[in-house]
């Protein structure tokens, strides 16, 4: 929903002129102090809302048109008006919180564990968005490029409500429309001169993703193929696990983990206390490693079981293994960028009976 204004052939412009005050983006602005706008602002959207079952709401702007009281009251009208028809909805905030943000992160983690906070509760990592490369020269402006890591690792796997533009998925290529360029609405001038973000000069027109066509039929092709297929099963292992792999910053338990050979990327377990953990290895380079991991039982209130069961989510191989074994566990991830490779996901569970602790206890 984009809250700022409405394109300039708009026949509601012509309808209600007094509706509007400014100008941005070469779009005229709403006015939100006009209550006879926000009564119909207010009806539209609910009317969509419970038309077409929407879960929620990402809001585009309102980037400084109207004060912000103004737009997220509208917006709370909006939402008591669908909670009354038995519809809640979430509502997302471009750049400003509402019951979450856009862009609360925008840098793949590299150290999951250390930088993990409680709050707030709920937090976005936006992977990408329709405005990368808007101030950018021609060029391919998606973030994943076919790595499994940075899907997995820093945001499938993560704290962080993962948020992505369309085609990530399945590596699209950047297929540029040369009438949706940067100026669309006025707002930018077009085929200037800039600096390419490696140095180069290049023009202006052709970088945005807003403007970028996704060329579905790339999903024939096997390495496009290849990524979709892991992406899935990333989301997949997710959605089987959301127990532990969920985005409640407050019911997070999270721990980093040791390993050898020292990785870029720090391993970190996701845990229940006394239950079971889930371990995440990421792998960013594009050789095979093999890894050999310190698993904290004791600080996870797992240790004192005689065996365990070991599995690994993305090839559901399961192995039995004694206590000290997860001293030194190895995980092997295959290298990044190619089928099944940049990260690796085990769950480590206690087999249930009786605790080695208790069997002495019950002894003496």
């Amino acid at each position: 929903a984009v809250t700022h204004g409405l394109t300039p052939d708009n026949p509601v412009i012509l309808e209600h002129p007094e509706w509007f005050s400014g100008k941005e983006w070469g779009m005229p602005d709403f006015d939100y102090g006009n209550r006879a706008f926000c009564r119909w602002w207010t009806e539209l959207w609910t009317g969509i809302a419970l038309k077409y079952d929407f879960d929620g709401f990402r809001l585009d702007g309102p980037n400084g048109v109207s004060p912000h009281h103004q737009v997220m009251k509208v917006w709370d009208e909006i939402a008591f008006a669908c909670r009354e028809k038995g519809k809640e909805l979430l509502i997302m905030g471009e750049n400003t919180r509402y019951h979450i943000r856009q862009n609360d992160f925008m840098e793949f983690s590299h150290r999951m564990a250390e930088e993990f906070s409680p709050e707030p509760r709920y937090a976005t990592m936006q992977i990408s968005s329709h405005d990368e490369g808007i101030m950018m020269a021609a060029g391919n402006y998606y973030a994943l490029r076919g790595s499994r890591f940075k899907f997995g690792y820093s945001a499938v796997f993560g704290y962080n409500i993962p948020l992505f533009f369309a085609g990530e998925e399945f590596n699209a290529s950047a297929h540029p429309l040369p009438a949706v360029k940067k100026a669309m609405f006025d707002g930018y001038e077009t085929d200037r001169e800039v600096e390419f973000f490696d140095g180069n000069p290049g023009t202006d027109a052709g970088g945005w993703l807003y403007g970028n066509q996704i060329d579905w039929s790339e999903l024939e092709k096997p390495e496009h193929r290849e990524m979709y297929e892991d992406c899935r099963q990333i989301l997949h292992i997710r959605q089987e696990n959301r127990d532990i792999l969920h985005y409640d910053r407050r019911g997070t338990h999270i721990l980093p983990v040791r390993c050898a050979p020292k990785s870029g990327s720090i391993p970190y377990v996701r845990y229940s206390p006394g239950e079971k953990a889930i371990l995440i290895v990421g792998n960013e380079t594009v050789a095979d490693h093999d890894f050999i991991l310190q698993v904290p039982l004791t600080q996870m209130g797992l240790e004192g079981f005689e065996q365990y069961r070991v599995t690994d989510l993305w090839t559901g191989d399961v192995r039995i293994l004694e206590e000290k074994r997860l001293a030194c566990l190895q995980v092997s991830v295959p290298g990044d960028y190619k089928k099944g490779g940049g990260v690796r996901a085990v769950r480590i569970e206690p087999v249930k009976g009786v605790c080695r602790w208790e069997e002495e206890r019950c002894w003496r």
